[in-house]
């Protein structure tokens, strides 16, 4: 994964561009690595570098249906197409996993995985409840295995999604919170007897990170990503092996503190026209503003 420099350079004068390039930050193995680790059970106990071996298919994804424009193209008129109408998503970062608890040397099963990186995580802000937006994106990585516009339905070929939520900041009662939400099973009369991996097919894990002052585990990593500090991250990821990663989370470092520095300015700058405005509005002498402007 190469940050083109060029995009870097807008996202001094972009904040937006800028939490972007931070996101592409995400589709480097190295860096999701151990997050992978640390959140899906099957990987708990896999060493990172053979969780980077296993990732395949790492993209981000501008927009996701059910269908692909190529799925379209093959559809005879006839077919009933209702998934066309159902709401456009975007994921931030999308990728597959072998499955190492379910896959032989003859057969391969995969867990599929959705990453997400959240800045606005405030459901007052945001107009709904975070966690239900998580819960139907899993969903929707789920019902799109199926060959929804095809003769194929086997259901016995679903494998187990995973959306992960890493949500900076947020309402003060949630941070540095990890919770994972997915299909249990209550045996109400008996016991049934069907297997997890049969019904444990879609899983959440919502992360909301608070100040940096957590120093284990999965949120200190995280908090050494956000605030690019390449010696906190690497007892997790030997980053420091990885010299395209480790620069390229310094890049993010320096363009950082440069977008930070730029709003600070901007602020000291808006702060003294509302002063001169202020002055004005209360008939302050021409001198009077001149002096506050030239002492400013």
């Amino acid at each position: 994964m190469k940050i083109q420099d060029e995009i870097l350079m807008e996202a001094i004068s972009d904040e937006e561009k800028y939490d972007r390039s931070i996101k592409a930050l995400f589709l480097s193995p190295r860096i999701i690595a151990p997050i992978i680790k640390m959140t899906i059970r099957e990987y708990a106990d896999v060493p990172v570098e053979d969780i980077m071996n296993s990732i395949s298919d790492l993209t981000d994804m501008d927009g996701v249906d059910d269908i692909s424009a190529k799925a379209v193209e093959s559809i005879p008129l006839d077919r009933e197409m209702s998934s066309i109408s159902d709401k456009l998503i975007t994921y931030d970062i999308h990728f597959k996993l072998r499955n190492p608890a379910l896959s032989t040397e003859e057969l391969t099963v995969y867990l599929y995985v959705d990453l997400e990186v959240q800045n606005d995580n405030y459901d007052n802000s945001l107009g709904y409840k975070l966690i239900k937006r998580a819960i139907y994106y899993v969903a929707r990585e789920l019902s799109g295995q199926l060959g929804i516009l095809t003769q194929e339905t086997n259901y016995d070929k679903l494998s187990k999604c995973y959306s992960i939520w890493i949500c900076d900041g947020g309402p003060v009662e949630q941070r540095n919170t990890m919770a994972r939400f997915h299909i249990t099973k209550e045996d109400l009369i008996g016991v049934s007897g069907d297997l997890e991996e049969d019904y444990d097919l879609m899983e959440v894990i919502m992360i909301r990170r608070g100040d940096n002052d957590v120093t284990d585990g999965l949120l200190d990593y995280l908090s050494g990503l956000f605030t690019h500090d390449i010696d906190r991250m690497d007892p997790y990821s030997n980053i420091k092996e990885d010299k395209d990663a480790s620069e390229e989370v310094k890049a993010m470092g320096g363009f950082g503190k440069a977008l930070a520095e730029k709003e600070r300015k901007e602020g000291r700058e808006e702060g003294r026209e509302e002063v001169i405005i202020d002055m004005l509005k209360k008939g302050n002498s021409p001198e009077a503003i001149s002096d506050f402007c030239g002492y400013a």
